[in-house]
């Protein structure tokens, strides 16, 4: 399909947010810092108190932890109720836990603009009735996909950890507008297989499968939510907040030298993107495992962890040269250009070249334009111009990757299928074919965005 379009490609940068009502907490000068030997973090505050849902990390053993899921939410994204179970216990099986749940799907309203925490209980509550946590939308802020915030009353203790009264925990991801081109995918419609909550879990666990989403400003709900539970247990950001802040507790993280955190973008803690390990990164798990073992956070009545992250499966390493290569789109712009618009992991230097089939053929052939890329390349942003296809004689295009050498001397067997890229068929309704210029090879006119943290 052709797409007649002037695009001009964007920067954006895509965060999720943990929100904490006892505010950003500031590094102090006169705090002593503990090294650990990883990039992950805990939350300044999750050792603040005694046993109760409010953090998963201090929910007591055996504890029914109650769920209220936006029904909204369920049809929107099928699968997203799996998603949402297995999360919870992806990180309490690291440590030797499974919580049990309880999870009520609701009609839950829309939240109004800038609704506080107390608002959400106001509304909700009696819906849901008595619950630990809603899970639901709200509207876009900033660069957020998701956030969790929560507001309390506690007892002040003379050993430090509250005696929490009650409290109230909400977890939204973000619902665009149709005016914005962002949106949600369930892992379900992005791979087209449904999954039970258990296989979710699974696969979870088995960190060996990888999703990419090549359309543009599209990302994954279960990352988003296994990142807010990471929350939820009493894991911090692995990407600087606004204004440069961090949540983490100094004497439970990784900081730079002056107080900002050490990014870890491959981490279920850090960023979100178009490309999505489905799994715990090695620093999550060392996260929760460190957190379950700290001598200051409240003992629920859970056994000691007993394994360390040498006692799980490694994480797959991806170690293909060509991990990703997708056609997205053909645009024309208003001054005739043809733009190829694509979406590549691949690991330079290399080249593409741009192949053709005509009408009345069943044979592809080159149609002239070769791009070279000097550098590795992972965007699900990228732009390639040309003007050598011949629109009103082709029915369908793709791309095929040549390693950097000149591709008459590589020989053609020797292309693998993830080589070469999907095909988009070609549709013309009277339109002008653009004249055609002979190309030979070329360096890559090049436009590349990206959505993630680098």
């Amino acid at each position: 399909m052709i797409k007649k379009l002037l695009t001009i490609p964007v920067t954006t940068f895509l965060l999720f947010s943990c929100v904490q009502n006892q505010g950003p907490f500031t590094n102090s000068e006169t705090t002593e810092t503990k090294t650990i030997l990883s990039n992950y973090g805990h939350l300044n505050g999750v050792s603040k108190y005694k046993t109760s849902p409010l953090f998963l990390s201090t929910l007591k053993k055996d504890q029914t932890y109650r769920i209220c899921l936006s029904e909204n939410l369920v049809k929107k994204y099928p699968g997203v109720q799996s998603e949402v179970e297995a999360a919870v216990n992806i990180w309490a099986h690291y440590i030797d836990r499974h919580v049990p749940l309880e999870i009520r799907v609701r009609k839950l309203p829309f939240p109004g603009l800038d609704w506080s925490t107390k608002e959400y209980q106001t509304v909700y509550e009696p819906i849901c009735g008595e619950v630990d946590l809603y899970v639901g939308e709200d509207h876009p802020k900033g660069r957020r996909l998701g956030y969790t915030k929560e507001s309390l009353r506690y007892y002040p203790s003379t050993d430090g950890q509250h005696e929490v009264s009650s409290f109230i925990r909400v977890l939204n991801i973000t619902s665009w507008p149709s005016t914005e081109n962002k949106k949600f995918i369930s892992l379900e419609q992005a791979t087209n297989q449904k999954r039970t909550a258990a296989e979710v879990f699974e696969l979870l666990l088995k960190r060996d499968k990888r999703v990419y989403l090549p359309q543009d400003e599209t990302y994954l709900t279960l990352k988003t939510i296994v990142h807010e539970f990471g929350h939820v247990w009493g894991l911090c950001d692995q990407y600087p907040l606004e204004g440069g802040r961090t949540n983490c507790d100094p004497n439970h993280s990784t900081l730079s030298p002056d107080g900002h955190i050490i990014i870890e973008e491959d981490a279920m803690m850090g960023a979100g993107g178009w490309i999505n390990d489905i799994g715990l990164h090695d620093d999550d798990i060392m996260g929760i495992i460190d957190l379950a073992q700290r001598s200051d956070v409240v003992n629920a009545g859970w056994e000691f962890p007993s394994r360390t992250i040498d006692d799980f499966p490694k994480q797959k390493e991806y170690l293909e040269v060509v991990k990703f290569l997708h056609l997205n789109e053909l645009e024309i712009t208003e001054t005739g250009s043809q733009i190829i618009k694509a979406a590549m992991d691949i690991t330079g230097p290399f080249k593409i070249q741009v192949q053709v089939k005509e009408k009345g053929s069943n044979d592809w052939k080159s149609s002239g334009a070769v791009f070279s890329l000097r550098r590795d390349t992972k965007t699900r942003g990228i732009s390639l111009k040309v003007r050598s296809i011949d629109l009103d004689k082709t029915k369908q295009i793709r791309l095929v990757y040549y390693p950097d050498v000149s591709i008459g001397s590589f020989p053609s067997d020797q292309i693998k299928a993830h080589h070469i890229s999907n095909t988009i068929n070609i549709q013309r309704e009277n339109e002008v074919s653009p004249n055609m210029d002979e190309q030979s090879e070329i360096d890559a006119d090049l436009e590349m965005t990206t959505d993630e943290v680098q």
